[in-house]
C-alpha cells in the first residue's frame, strides 16, 4: 500500500515540474520524434518531410478516444488515393494490447505502441484524444485536445486546405 502510494506520489512530481523538452505549437517545426508500429516498423519525423500527417493520440480504454473511428476511417478513406497523406495513431498501449484491440476494431490509422514520449511532445497536458497535423515542411497547423468531444470536421477541412496548396 505504501509502495503504490509512493510511486504515485513519484509520477505526479514528475509531471508537475516543467520539462526542457520541445512541445509542439501551433506555427512552429514540429519537435523531433520517433514511433513504432505495430507492424514492426518505424519512423523519424524527418522522413515525413513532403507529406501531410495527421497523428490521433489515443489509448484503447479512453472511451473519448474510440467514438470517432468510423469518421476518422471516412476520411482516410478520402485521402488512400494520395500516397503524400499519412495518418498515424500513436497509442499509450503496448503492442500486445494494440493488436488484441485491433481484432475487433476497424482501425484505419496506422497505429504506434508506447508512444509516451511522443505523447508527452505533442500532448504534454495528457488530454485524450489528441489531434495534430503536420504540414509538408514539416510544421504544426493543426492542435485540437478534443475533451471529450471530437471535431473531426475542422480537423477534415484543415487537413482539405494543408493538402491543396502547393
Amino acid at each position: 500500500m505504501i509502495k503504490n502510494k509512493l510511486y504515485v506520489l513519484f509520477f505526479l512530481l514528475l509531471v508537475s515540474f516543467p520539462s526542457n523538452a520541445q512541445t509542439a505549437q501551433i506555427d512552429k517545426e514540429a519537435p523531433n520524434f520517433k514511433l513504432w508500429f505495430v507492424d514492426g516498423t518505424t519512423l523519424l519525423k524527418k522522413e515525413l518531410l513532403g507529406k501531410t500527417v495527421v497523428l490521433k493520440f489515443w489509448f484503447t480504454s479512453c472511451q473519448a478516444c474510440l467514438v470517432d473511428f468510423a469518421e476518422l476511417n471516412a476520411l482516410v478513406a478520402t485521402y488512400k488515393d494520395n500516397p503524400n497523406v499519412l495518418f498515424l495513431a500513436p497509442a499509450l498501449d503496448d503492442k500486445e494490447t494494440l493488436q488484441r484491440f485491433l481484432t475487433h476494431w476497424d482501425f484505419k490509422f496506422k497505429v504506434a505502441t508506447a508512444a509516451y514520449d511522443t505523447a508527452q511532445i505533442f500532448n504534454p497536458k495528457g488530454v485524450y484524444p489528441t489531434y495534430i497535423i503536420i504540414d509538408k515542411n514539416g510544421f504544426v497547423r493543426y492542435i485540437d485536445s478534443a475533451q471529450k468531444k471530437s471535431n473531426i470536421s475542422a480537423l477534415a477541412k484543415k487537413l482539405s486546405k494543408l493538402v491543396s496548396q502547393k
